[in-house]
């Protein structure tokens, strides 16, 4: 579901606000970072948790869909990564 979201809809330059009516209430971004190992952690300012990690092999970390805003709060990047 999340390839046919970041494929077919205009991410990029959605307010945060139209994000949120897309996509629900976003989970606690403090709490993807206190488990996350990524080293760019404070840059992301919404996250959406997705389940098991996607992989034929062994699936022991989670999906997160995550969302950085600039200053207007309009998204400018995103990424679909594990913790």
């Amino acid at each position: 579901m999340v390839d046919d979201l970041t494929a077919h809809h205009k991410l990029i330059g959605l307010h945060r606000d139209d994000l949120v009516a897309l996509l629900g209430a976003p989970a606690d971004i403090e709490t993807f970072r206190g488990r996350s190992r990524r080293g760019d952690d404070d840059t992301w300012d919404v996250g959406y948790e997705l389940g098991p990690e996607r992989g034929p092999i062994i699936r022991i970390d989670n999906d997160s869909l995550l969302f950085d805003l600039d200053s207007t709060n309009k998204v400018q990047r995103f990424i679909v990564t594990h913790d």
